[in-house]
């Protein structure tokens, strides 16, 4: 019969990774944006614990189970059938450990209240409770699970662990919540009839496995990535036109400019945007209107006050003008004319004027000066008037500034005007003048500046949309410059994911054929290769077989017992994989359908699987306990039944080493076996009793010490003799095996383990051996095997 073997998954992606980038030799950019897809995917969540074995099993008020009952597991590798007739409670057991484990139950899944709130136990009168006992490599003993329900609807669920010498935590410290979905240990009857029905969740089963679940997430990111890209990409073509209409509406220089720039095939960015920040100039008409806005005229109040001044002043020149304080002046200056004339030649005296001698003399000039002064006196307010006069004159021409350039004809007569009012003529034209051309300026200011806001109104409003469609214009761009890049990266991730799914499918695809294969008995329906394809809602998993040799679908062609069948071939594969903490396996029911051929291959399927796992298998027909009695395979067998008031008792139907034992007892009582052939058997049978007590210890020694469970494994198959396996069990060496059991147990279990290791090969010795202690030796035997199994 073909062994199942475990699934080949590399311990390392990003090294397979890089294997295949080395073979496939993309351009550098691309393949660092795999690397830097597959670096940003988040991790697979680590469970805190490996090598997971269950153990008792304890539940009260739930479902078929009122008062607590215990269901003793052995945790290590073995085949344990949980018999019992419908309603007898086994499956409440099975049930209890997957609710405990994940909080919720495959039967309950998508039903109606009902189905979720009718679990508790009408009989318990408590609520319920399920405590589930775990062995988990590393630890000396066993952790405890423990689910409660604190509520009377039972709605509310919490469940803590207890490991050995720590407090109790929340069952989330273990970490296992992700291990499980993805491989979930447990196979309820209500998902064994339904497990084929959905080809997506048989893809999504299959895949998380696989160990691909980063490189999937970078796929997503670069798929997601370049749809983004590609949207950038886009967008500016999208929204272009609608801008365009919009530019098109606004009586601004600075939209014509944009919507002229932004029609051509290859627009200028820069040019759209030095219109937005005003950093290109803005047109004529907006810089004709921007200088007659600001405009400046003569000042209405300054022209009224030149214009008063200016009329002041002229008429005090007016009054002094021909009167004595004007003639006083005349001849002031007259005097001064004649006393400078006298400075420069005093030796003559005579009148420069008139020549009269001794005119000028020194009396004269002392007096001709105190006159200058006197008359000068006389003159001062005529002088003051004319001074006045004159600058206000000039004042009045410094508010008659020449015309700017580029004014508009309205406004060039009115200015021609006021510039002709520097002659000073009437201080009344002066002053008519200038205010005219005032609120002539005001007006014409005015009116540039409303035209302005109007212009920039529009413009204020679209500049917005301008700015932010440039911006999109160079994101989208950049984006197009690197969805090239991208979209190799993508296509080249989705290969590098296929490749990989392809060649780790084959390895779960030889395993499920393995399977079915063991399972299939005389079957003409041949299990060819179960393909993952398709992403996203497209995905799906492919199951082809052939009829006779000839090509088909799995679902189409199929009994309701094959698809069964079909069912454990894919399950079991996935629970065996070895980055999976879990070390068991439950099923409930998996015999549905299954014709007695079938049922035989199913024990033998799951002898297999026992070889390397905690197999629980849950139930209520009789023909599988059946099958491995017939089988002769290694399993032990429980029996549930449910008396009243939902009371569960448990009984050991079969187990390996009390089976070993009760055999041994059968040849040794049965008056029908000849003597000298019973003692020839009797310590063979002893033996594989004491033997399989020793492999149980072992296994418990060596996880409980924190040895990998893989290595226990391994050490256990290794030992190929008694002594090796009683040593492995005891930790001692082979030769202080039976020292080692008298110190442990007492002076008579060295002897019943020689008796049993030299008894087999020469069955006189097993009875010398034991001759001294008693006359029951199946009894000693017993004894030590139960020691053995229940010792820490």
């Amino acid at each position: 019969m073909p062994d199942v073997p475990r699934a080949a998954v590399a311990a390392t992606l990003d090294e397979e990774v890089e294997a295949r980038l080395a073979e496939v030799k993309p351009p550098a950019e691309v393949a660092e944006l795999v690397r830097a897809a597959l670096g940003a995917a988040p991790p697979q969540d680590s469970p805190a614990v490996s090598g997971v074995y269950l153990g008792a099993v304890t539940v009260r008020g739930f479902r078929g189970i009122g008062r607590a009952a215990r269901l003793s597991l052995t945790p290590g590798n073995g085949l344990t059938l949980v018999t019992g007739r419908n309603g007898s409670g086994k499956s409440s057991f099975a049930e209890a450990v997957e609710t405990a484990l994940t909080g919720e139950n495959s039967r309950w899944r998508d039903r109606s209240q009902i189905w979720t709130g009718g679990f508790a136990n009408l009989h318990a009168g408590v609520a319920p409770e399920i405590e589930v006992e775990l062995a988990i490599a590393g630890d000396s003993e066993p952790s405890v699970v423990r689910r409660t329900w604190t509520d009377d609807r039972h709605d509310t669920t919490a469940a803590t662990v207890t490991r050995p010498g720590r407090p109790e935590t929340p069952l989330a410290a273990l970490g296992l919540a992700r291990a499980l979905t993805d491989f979930r240990p447990f196979l309820p009857y209500a998902e064994l009839g339904t497990a084929l029905d959905k080809p997506t969740e048989i893809h999504d089963k299959i895949s998380a496995i696989l160990g691909l679940g980063r490189l999937a997430a970078a796929c997503t990111t670069l798929h997601e990535q370049a749809l983004a890209l590609d949207k950038t990409a886009r967008t500016p073509r999208k929204t272009l036109p609608p801008l365009l209409a919009r530019l098109a509406g606004v009586s601004d220089s600075r939209a014509a400019a944009a919507h002229a720039e932004l029609s051509k095939a290859h627009p200028d960015l820069s040019v759209a945007e030095a219109l937005v920040t005003g950093e290109r100039p803005r047109g004529a008409e907006h810089e004709a209107l921007r200088r007659l806005a600001d405009l400046t005229g003569p000042a209405e109040q300054a022209v009224r006050k030149a214009a008063a001044r200016l009329r002041r002043a002229r008429h005090a020149a007016e009054r002094v003008r021909d009167s004595a304080a004007e003639d006083a002046g005349r001849r002031a200056d007259l005097l001064d004319l004649a006393l400078a004339h006298h400075r420069r030649h005093p030796d003559d005296p005579a009148c420069p004027a008139c020549g009269t001698p001794d005119a000028l003399g020194a009396g004269w000039a002392e007096r001709a000066a105190e006159e200058v002064a006197r008359l000068r006196r006389e003159a001062a307010d005529a002088t003051a008037a004319v001074r006045e006069a004159r600058d206000a004159g000039e004042a009045a021409r410094r508010l008659i500034a020449d015309p700017p350039p580029g004014l508009p004809e309205r406004l060039a007569g009115v200015w021609q005007a006021w510039t002709a009012c520097r002659a000073l003529g009437d201080p009344g034209v002066f002053e008519a003048a200038g205010l005219r051309l005032a609120a002539e300026c005001a007006a014409v200011r005015e009116e540039a500046r409303r035209r302005l806001a109007e212009m920039d109104g529009d413009w204020r409003e679209v500049a917005p949309e301008l700015a932010a469609w440039c911006r999109d214009a160079r994101a989208g761009q950049e984006a197009k410059a690197r969805l090239a890049l991208v979209k190799k990266a993508d296509a080249l991730a989705r290969d590098l994911h296929d490749t990989l799914r392809a060649e780790r499918m084959a390895a779960q695809g030889q395993e499920a054929r393995l399977c079915w294969q063991i399972m299939r008995g005389h079957s003409n329906v041949a299990l060819r290769e179960i393909r993952l394809e398709g992403r996203g809602n497209q995905r799906r998993a492919e199951l082809s077989v052939a009829v006779d040799d000839i090509p088909g679908a799995a679902l189409g062609v199929m009994s309701q017992g094959e698809l069964h069948a079909l069912a454990l071939s894919l399950f079991l594969p996935r629970a065996l994989v070895d980055h999976s903490p879990f070390r068991f396996l439950v099923i409930d029911d998996p015999v549905q359908s299954m014709d007695p051929e079938k049922v035989d291959g199913l024990a033998q399927l799951l002898d297999e699987v026992a070889r390397k796992r905690q197999v629980i298998v849950f139930t209520h027909d009789t023909r599988l306990p059946q099958a491995i009695r017939r089988l002769g395979i290694e399993a032990t067998i429980l029996e549930v039944s449910r008396g009243e008031r939902s009371e569960i008792d448990i009984a050991v139907d079969l187990d390996p080493v009390e089976r070993a034992l009760r055999e041994a007892r059968g040849v040794a009582l049965n008056p029908r076996l000849p003597r000298d052939v019973g003692q020839t058997v009797l310590p063979g049978l002893c033996r594989v009793a004491l033997e399989t007590a020793f492999v149980e210890a072992a296994r418990r020694r060596l996880l409980s010490e924190g040895v990998d469970y893989t290595v226990t494994e391994r050490d256990i198959a290794d030992a190929r003799s008694t002594a090796e396996i009683a040593a492995l069990a005891l930790g001692v060496p082979r030769e202080d095996v039976p020292a080692q059991l008298d110190h442990r147990f007492g002076d008579w279990a060295g002897a019943v383990y020689r008796a049993c290791n030299q008894g087999s090969h020469n069955p006189r010795r097993f009875h010398e051996i034991l001759r001294g202690h008693g006359k029951d030796p199946i009894g000693n035997v017993t004894r030590l095997a139960r020691r053995l199994r229940e010792a820490r």
